[in-house]
């Protein structure tokens, strides 16, 4: 039931879930299943847009490349106790959206 395609909350309330199952992309309106490896450190994209999300714990995400956590609820103090300096490998970073104010210390956490 679940494959690589864009399903309805209410599909997925219907499927039987694989035991591997990681939702790597949810919106308030969709999920889309990019990866179905449980392991973070396997992970290297992950899309966590639209989720009203105010707490991060990244440092886990060891191999990722491409971050996205556009319109969300982040402000400086969440982004610095996230663990995102951790992530030698990101190359791509969308924080757009959020409650961010302090440019320099967002430099410096990600640098």
């Amino acid at each position: 039931c679940v494959d690589d395609r864009v399903i309805s909350g209410e599909e997925l309330a219907l499927c039987p879930l694989p035991e591997n199952f990681v939702a790597m992309k949810m919106t308030p309106f969709q999920l889309v299943v990019l990866h179905r490896d449980l392991r973070p450190e396997a992970t290297r994209e992950l899309d966590l847009s639209w989720t009203k999300i105010s707490q991060l714990e990244l440092s886990q995400f060891r191999q990722i490349r491409r971050l996205c956590l556009a319109n969300n609820k982040i402000n400086d103090v969440c982004l610095q106790e996230s663990g995102i300096g951790t992530l030698k490998q990101l190359e791509q970073l969308d924080l757009s959206n959020n409650l961010l104010r302090d440019l320099p210390m967002i430099a410096e956490v990600i640098a």
